[in-house]
């Protein structure tokens, strides 16, 4: 057994940490992301991270540079990680009670990979989201590239973000800023959208953007690059969550 196997957290205990160290725990969004962060890293489906997979999620949302954490970002609203069962689950209905949305998202993920409901095709898609958090940034195995999303996605990707920044009347330039780059990537998706019509002869193209797309309009916006780049002291607030 290797070393870091000797230290596991099942979901319940993730779930504190995660709230207390990531800045993509802030407010209800961290009902829409806790779930998916845990099933990404949970990379042999045991039910639990032991302490590589736990470092790493934890890493990939609090500590590595802010472009990979917005990569991070639009990887979860991707399926299988996000469901249809969930595609429409925002707002309101998961902040009244995050613990139960939770523990049924669990469930559903372990149920249907276990049973093996789950079709081949998003085992695989689950498989290749994996490999691309589990890439080394000086790795010289070949970039992986992130699927395309869809437009239903990008709509629950942006009431992720607006949960993020909570409903305090001092983030209501976040929210100017949130709203403008949900414009500027749905323009884009339509651009996408028109491009492959003609590329493809065809009138009947669906609209996507891709994770590069993303990524540099977000990038464009400071005030949200700063909120979604803070980089908590781990130590510090471990500390904390022991003597409490």
């Amino acid at each position: 057994m290797e070393p870091y196997e000797l230290y596991k957290i099942d979901f319940h205990l993730f779930e504190i940490m995660f709230r207390a160290i990531s800045p993509l725990a802030k407010n209800s969004g961290a009902d829409n992301i806790v779930v998916r962060i845990f099933k990404l890293m949970d990379m042999n489906d045991d039910g639990f991270l032991n302490f590589r997979e736990l470092t790493a999620a934890l890493g990939l949302t609090s500590t590595v540079d802010i472009a990979l954490r917005f990569k991070i970002l639009y990887l979860l609203h991707l399926p299988p990680l996000l469901t249809n069962d969930l595609l429409f689950v925002t707002g309101p209905n998961i902040s009244e009670n995050g613990a139960e949305y939770a523990s049924d998202a669990v469930e559903y993920f372990d149920t249907n990979i276990l049973s093996g409901t789950i079709s081949e095709s998003s085992l695989n898609d689950l498989k290749l989201l994996r490999n691309f958090a589990d890439q080394k940034p000086s790795s010289k195995t070949p970039h992986i590239c992130l699927p395309s999303m869809s437009e239903d996605q990008f709509v629950a990707l942006c009431n992720t973000m607006y949960d993020l920044i909570g409903h305090l009347t001092v983030n209501q330039e976040m929210y100017k800023n949130i709203s403008k780059i949900s414009a500027i990537l749905l323009e884009i998706g339509n651009f996408n959208k028109e491009e492959s019509n003609k590329s493809n002869n065809q009138n009947n193209g669906e609209w996507f953007i891709n994770a590069e797309q993303f990524v540099a309009t977000a990038l464009t916006f400071q005030e949200l690059v700063d909120f979604i780049g803070q980089k908590p002291n781990i130590v510090e607030v471990l500390n904390k969550l022991r003597n409490n």
